[in-house]
């Protein structure tokens, strides 16, 4: 299977809803022309190849407990969804990976329990949010990520040579994200935008203003377990914490939802505190919680109508995940917010 198929595969965990070919459109959201053929063509790859060929997940590098604190003095129209209510905090989930693709790609993938009303997904009481270390997404569309695939097809027809020059041609703004020197010093993006209300955002992560992170060697960070190795020393030698903010849509010409290629402008919108994310001291390298973090799916779909994914890219996410899904041998699960493990 085309490993860019293999990415949008492994961005999120399988549903286990019924398969269907469409979604129900936003007022926000103008789905371009070319979008239906197109996701036709990705699920015809799903259905032919997704049995035969089983996707290398992003690399797990850390799942710590957290709390998810909203702001006191954040905007009156970004209370809606999970920020409707100052100073409320949430129990979470926070998962660290490294992508197995892209240079130093590193995600960020958080679950807030305790998320109460109606669901957009499979879960109960839980609202995901995921992030990726470049403010963009590698294709434009739907339609452009079906020929990223079929140029990935080419390449892998050629000789090792071929392929590194053709690869220097393909211009592919999300592998541009810089070099992580800590995960916890590190900015990282939504990338794809979701609904705050009536409004849509785009989110951002990065260390609280206050943070005080371990010195980190230069080296050390090229190695497969840096992210585990940096973050355990850090929760032994004390608490850390993350800021969260949100960047609402002023302009959709300048910051559009339907083109995942283009980063939101923070000159028209910058971006706003409105939580943070404390992550006390703790052991996480544990058998108990590795086997309890791998049944903990997380997927943009995990959400409340307030914060509904938007854009083709995410409709697209949610019907290749209801097509591929598969028996798992462990399947997922959503874990209860006093879940002690």
């Amino acid at each position: 299977m085309n490993y860019k198929l293999v990415i949008l595969l492994t961005l999120v965990s399988c549903s286990q809803s019924p398969v269907r070919t469409s979604l129900e459109i936003h007022p926000l959201e103008k789905v371009p022309a070319s979008e239906a053929p197109a996701i036709k063509e990705i699920l015809g790859l799903v259905k032919a190849g997704y049995g035969n060929s089983k996707p290398k997940a992003p690399e797990d590098q850390g799942c710590v407990k957290a709390e998810f604190k909203i702001l006191r003095d954040i905007p009156s129209d970004f209370r809606h969804g999970v920020f409707v209510d100052v100073e409320k905090t949430y129990p979470a989930w926070i998962r660290l990976s490294n992508d197995n693709k892209r240079p130093d790609g590193r995600s960020l993938t958080i679950k807030l329990m305790g998320v109460e009303g109606p669901k957009l997904g499979d879960e109960s009481g839980s609202q995901d949010f995921l992030f990726q270390s470049a403010p963009n997404f590698f294709a434009k569309d739907v339609a452009d990520y079906v020929k990223f695939m079929k140029r990935g097809d080419e390449l892998s027809k050629k000789t090792k040579l071929h392929k590194r020059k053709k690869r220097a041609s393909i211009k592919v703004p999300a592998e541009s994200a810089p070099h992580i020197k800590h995960p916890l010093s590190a900015e990282y993006f939504s990338a794809l935008p979701q609904l705050i209300g009536p409004q849509a955002m785009k989110l951002h992560a990065g260390p609280c203003p206050d943070s005080k992170l371990l010195p980190t060697k230069f080296f050390a960070r090229f190695k497969d377990d840096f992210m585990r190795k940096i973050l355990s020393a850090q929760l032994e030698d004390g608490d850390a914490c993350i800021e969260i903010s949100v960047q609402v849509q002023k302009d959709d010409l300048a910051m559009p939802i339907e083109n995942a290629l283009i980063p939101w402008d923070t000159r028209l919108s910058p971006f706003i505190p409105v939580a943070q994310i404390l992550i006390p001291k703790q052991d996480f390298l544990t058998e108990k919680r590795k086997q309890f973090c791998e049944n903990i799916s997380f997927n943009p779909w995990h959400a409340i109508p307030e914060h509904r994914p938007l854009g083709g890219i995410n409709r697209v996410r949610k019907l290749v995940y209801e097509q591929a899904q598969k028996p798992n041998k462990h399947s997922s699960s959503e874990p209860s917010p006093d879940d002690k493990e």
